[in-house]
């Protein structure tokens, strides 16, 4: 057991008064205050267990002359409450004897408090002389005077026991609180030795530190030594770069005064570039100009390998702007001659079955240009179901057989980069419908209705349709996308001449805006592609959902001609409102538009009535003059603002 810290005695007030020596303690002076108390019940613990052996001793030798039974114990006398005793054997005792209460807590120089003086037994009064057996008074006498005797032994033994017993209850509470002052003492010494151990690993971290900060002070030593030089070497170097300096200094004016020369040297070239773009697009207009602002290109479709075995007609290329076309077979006339089936055609430009897609591309690339310089422009292919509209219009998925409107597309996002070097920034919108039986369908969107076309101003010089779904477009992929929607919302179906024939009239429009912060200008241009449905005798169609369309489709296609046959003759009244298909077109055919018109034709002999009538009714179309077209050029709105 580890020892107990000792008492500072010193810190305790003195006593009230101060006890003589020698005498034993039965009552104990208490002291004043909280530590004062806490002395004194320590103080009153050792006392009584220093006078533990003697009582016991004491009892032993009173207990072996004669023990009392337990019903004497039990019985009153004389007045005396009886009060709940223990009995104390010889081996209790001597086991009080044996393990003495140790004294903790109390310091050897402490001030011992007052005892009181114990009471001494009274002596036992010597026995009479034993009478004779035949004297019954004295016997009696004797037995009377031994049963005092007794009842005095008596009650002595019970007041011992009572204090006994009290004693020992004093004795057990002491025991207990020293077992708690044990217990307290030991949990302060392994708080003490936590402490210390905590103490140790500080103390090792502390110098483990210590170590460590010595060496990063040598490390710091040595920086500031290579600090030092390095200063030195700044110095010798900031010298230098001092004389640079100024050099550079010199060298700074002189390059300021170049580059304010350069500055004008740009503003001059910019502005000579501005002139040059505008006289380039006015050169490239006039030439458009020169060519017609209504052209009509020709293009013979090849026949494909499943279609080999159809007879073909005679086509003649007698030069690129013009074809002759024949039968192989003759007819007679009903006066018996040999009725002539050559016909011949002239053309802006005529395409063999031979020609590319990029072939016709390229002449249809200027008019793009156009419509990047602020014009609008419209392209339309025309012709009996099956020469080749469509895959002219839309083309392959290959990239030498896309048609001319991704080849456009393509064409207008690689034209924004050198315009924007000249201050233009560009950007596009664009829409898809179809004319299925008179009717507008938004391919983007099929399910919206409402669809009307309205004039834009009350010149009505342009139109547009309502309820229309117009994209905003920031790359050509993201168009070319949506063109694939719109192919795939488009009404086709198979006829006797094409297995996937277009049973409405397509229209794609792109819609171009550039605005010139420097110039303060803004131009609008549109690019229509319009792709026909083909024309188509009405004894080729079977099924009646195919005649209705082909009646709608033959409807339109004549409105179309009867709007040209006007234009031609310059008749005051256009019948522009006859069918939707010319409504769309008027701005294309008469109003401010630079138009060109595709014709295809297929090369097989069974379709030469239906090419004849497509290339007649070209020829018509290319006999169309209109007016100039004018830019739609505006100020731009920071200029109005000003």
């Amino acid at each position: 057991m580890s020892r107990l810290p000792k008492f500072d005695g010193s810190k305790i007030p003195p006593p009230t008064c101060i006890p003589k020596p020698g005498i034993s303690q039965q009552k104990v002076v208490e002291f004043k205050g909280p530590e004062q108390k806490l002395v004194t019940a320590k103080l009153n613990k050792a006392v009584q267990a220093a006078n533990v052996p003697k009582m016991a001793a004491a009892l032993k030798s009173s207990m072996s002359r004669r023990t009392p039974s337990v019903a004497e114990f039990r019985r009153p006398l004389g007045g005396v409450k009886s009060r709940p005793m223990a009995r104390a054997t010889a081996t209790q005792s001597a086991t009080i004897q044996k393990k003495p209460v140790k004294r903790t807590g109390v310091p050897l120089n402490a001030v011992k408090p007052k005892l009181v003086k114990q009471t001494p037994p009274k002596a036992k009064p010597k026995p009479a002389v034993k009478p004779a057996p035949y004297d019954y008074k004295a016997r009696f006498g004797l037995l009377k005077e031994t049963h005092e005797i007794l009842k005095t032994n008596h009650s002595s033994l019970k007041e011992k026991f009572i204090d006994q017993s009290d004693e020992n209850e004093v004795l057990s509470t002491a025991n207990e609180q020293l077992k708690l002052d044990l217990e307290k003492a030991q949990s302060e010494l392994v708080q003490f030795k936590a402490k210390c151990d905590r103490f140790a690993i500080e103390n090792s971290e502390l110098k483990a530190c210590l170590s460590l900060a010595e060496r990063e002070l040598e490390v710091t030593k040595l920086d500031l030594h290579n600090t030092k030089s390095a200063h030195a070497d700044c110095d010798i170097k900031f010298a230098e770069l001092s004389v640079n300096l100024s050099k550079t200094a010199t060298e700074l004016n002189t390059t300021r005064e170049e580059l304010i020369t350069a500055e004008q040297l740009i503003a001059v070239l910019k502005l000579q570039m501005h002139c040059l773009d505008v006289e380039k697009r006015r050169l490239h207009n006039d030439m458009q100009e020169m060519k017609g602002n209504i052209r009509v290109f020709c293009r013979v479709r090849p026949s494909l390998v499943e279609e080999q075995h159809k007879p073909l007609c005679n086509i003649d290329f007698l030069d690129e702007n013009s074809i002759a076309l024949s039968k192989n077979t003759e007819s007679m006339d009903p006066s018996g001659r040999l009725r002539t089936t050559k016909a011949d055609f002239t053309f802006d430009k005529v395409f063999t079955n031979m020609a590319a897609q990029e072939t016709v591309f390229e002449e249809l690339a200027q008019l793009v240009q156009s419509a990047l310089d602020g014009y609008n422009v419209c392209v339309f292919a025309y012709g009996q179901t099956g020469s080749g509209k469509t895959y002219t219009m839309e083309g392959g998925s290959a990239n030498d057989t896309m048609g001319m409107i991704p080849r456009a597309i393509d064409l207008i996002f690689q034209s924004f980069l050198p315009l924007e070097r000249l201050g233009w920034k560009y950007s596009v919108r664009a829409s898809f419908l179809e004319i299925y039986n008179e009717n507008i369908v938004d391919l983007l969107c099929p399910k919206n209705g409402g669809h009307d076309i309205r004039m834009t101003d009350a010149k009505g010089t342009d139109v547009y349709v309502t309820n229309l779904t117009i994209q905003p477009i920031e790359s050509a992929e993201q168009l070319k996308d949506f063109m694939k929607i719109a192919q795939q919302n488009r009404a086709v179906a198979a006829t006797e001449n094409n297995e996937r024939s277009s049973r409405s009239h397509s229209v794609a429009k792109i819609h171009l805006e550039a605005v010139n912060e420097e110039r303060h200008e803004r131009c609008t241009g549109s690019l229509n592609l319009i792709d026909l449905a083909g024309s188509e005798r009405v004894h080729t169609i079977g099924t009646n959902p195919r005649l209705n369309e082909t009646k709608s489709i033959n409807k339109s296609l004549s409105s179309l001609g009867n709007v040209i046959l006007a234009l031609v003759q310059k008749q005051d009244h256009i019948p522009y409102r006859n069918s939707k298909l010319t409504h769309i077109l008027m701005p294309c055919l008469g109003g401010n538009s630079k138009t060109l018109m595709l014709v295809n034709i297929a090369p097989f002999e069974d379709c030469y009535h239906e090419s004849v009538n497509s290339l007649r009714f070209a020829s018509t179309v290319n006999r169309c003059r209109t007016g100039l077209v004018k830019r739609n050029k505006t100020l731009h709105s920071s200029t109005l603002s000003l």
